[in-house]
């Protein structure tokens, strides 16, 4: 059925969304997630009744692509379609992320909407999700979709009764294909530049970290200047991924770090932030962490300093008519090559981001359950197997680190973060450190 019959408009892709939904894969989608804690109890039925009401109001909610080559673009559709809900009971919190992580690969970009909801029921309070396809909504549009879903959910009279568990999602395998691709990669990649890793070549899938701690007081530079807590999460990461290689026997060259330079405006849903720059260090840098946080602090001035782009220039049009006039199979098998071929050498070695401050007085409807914790997460793939998401809610800060199956396993993610808290403890106010690192740690958990 055309946009015509059904009254929707269209829209050709970009060219960034191009190179995004080439480098869409079915074992990790290019998805960004939130998934919070509770202390009260949730109706499946009204948050969906409540997020369709929401999803109603915004264009990225109501789009979804004619076809999986993005060749018909964007279908905007007059009428929103249900909002999905997945309602399941979660003994631990290791089961509300593994479920986040089903729900995430669940999304469909041929049907919207491509944001799907998540109510995973326990006896303390339950846990609220929300993943879309990063082609539709940026970190802080999801934002918005979940706090304005939250406040026009209106509980029911009469509680439902709660699912039973579900059985664990299939634990992931690596076929011939993917396997020999990953073999590959990593022969190709320069492997004094990333992290280095555990798991088998080809092991598919992604896992979740999840850290609560006081937030920490950024020390003061020799120069006067204060850093930012974005600040010292970036510094503890070239840091941390330094001596995670050398516990490797692994010399580390060059790190880069890919922050957010801008995304889209707080509040709006519709659009993806397609702006990131790289923070690099070396050795003889990370070898002084106050050094190091000072090249972090001018460097994340300067782009904050920086103007906002340009309109798209003739060259980049071009190619956007060019790839639209292209046939659809060939032009996505051709673009996924060179995003596989370039992957190795513009990947970074992590990402850090961040959403900010969240309200701490959240709740789900009025006078509803409080929304105790608020994690934001992406999904990431190899070579750089890792990204690091902060939101902060009052005095702490809560860390969710994705990393694929390839780079760590459960053990060796655990380490990781470990040596993560401690360079942030170092890049801390002395001390403020250990309290910032020891309060309120929480459970390690999530496997998909």
């Amino acid at each position: 059925m055309n946009a015509a019959a059904i009254g929707g408009t269209r829209r050709p892709l970009t060219l960034p969304e191009h190179v995004l939904l080439a480098s869409d894969r079915r074992d990790a989608p290019v998805a960004v997630a939130l998934l919070g804690r509770t202390d009260g109890h949730l109706d499946a039925g009204e948050l969906a009744s409540a997020a369709s009401t929401v999803f109603a109001l915004h264009r990225a909610t109501r789009s979804e692509l004619t076809d999986r080559a993005g060749s018909g673009g964007w279908l905007h559709l007059p009428d929103p379609r249900a909002a999905a809900v997945t309602e399941v009971a979660a003994a631990t919190r290791e089961d509300a992320w593994r479920e986040l992580g089903d729900v995430i690969r669940s999304i469909d970009l041929r049907r919207a909407p491509l944001a799907h909801l998540l109510v995973a029921h326990h006896a303390d309070g339950d846990w609220i999700g929300i993943a879309a396809h990063h082609l539709a909504v940026d970190g802080s549009g999801l934002l918005t979709l979940l706090t304005e879903t939250m406040a026009a959910y209106q509980p029911p009279a009469v509680p439902a009764a709660s699912p039973g568990a579900r059985d664990r999602s299939p634990a992931p395998r690596a076929g011939a294909g993917v396997w020999l691709r990953a073999r590959v990669l990593r022969r190709v990649t320069p492997r004094r530049r990333f992290l280095r890793p555990v798991g088998r070549p080809g092991l598919t899938g992604f896992a979740f970290v999840p850290e609560v701690i006081s937030a920490p007081r950024p020390a003061r530079l020799a120069d006067g200047r204060v850093p930012t807590v974005n600040d010292v999460l970036v510094a503890a990461g070239h840091l941390a991924a330094e001596r995670w290689n050398a516990r490797r026997g692994q010399a580390s060259a060059t790190l880069r770090v890919r922050v957010p330079v801008r995304g889209v405006e707080t509040g709006q849903v519709d659009g993806v932030s397609t702006g990131f720059a790289i923070i690099s260090s070396d050795a003889v840098l990370r070898a002084t962490p106050s050094r190091l946080l000072a090249l972090v602090v001018d460097r994340t001035t300067a782009l904050k300093a920086r103007p906002a782009p340009a309109a798209p220039g003739r060259a980049r049009l071009l190619v956007e008519r060019l790839l639209h006039a292209a046939p659809a199979r060939p032009r996505l098998a051709l673009l996924r090559l060179a995003v596989a071929a370039v992957r190795p050498a513009l990947m970074p070695t992590a990402a850090v981001g961040s959403l900010g401050h969240v309200p701490a007085d959240l709740t789900v409807g009025v006078d509803g359950p409080r929304l105790l914790d608020l994690h934001f997460t992406a999904t990431v793939r190899m070579p750089q197997g890792l990204v690091l998401h902060a939101t902060r809610m009052g005095g702490r800060l809560h860390l969710t680190f994705c990393h694929t199956h390839e780079l760590f396993d459960g053990r060796s993610a655990r380490e990781f973060v470990g040596l993560f808290l401690a360079a942030v403890s170092e890049l801390a106010e002395p001390g403020v450190p250990a309290e910032a690192v020891a309060a309120a740690r929480s459970a390690h958990g999530g496997s998909h």
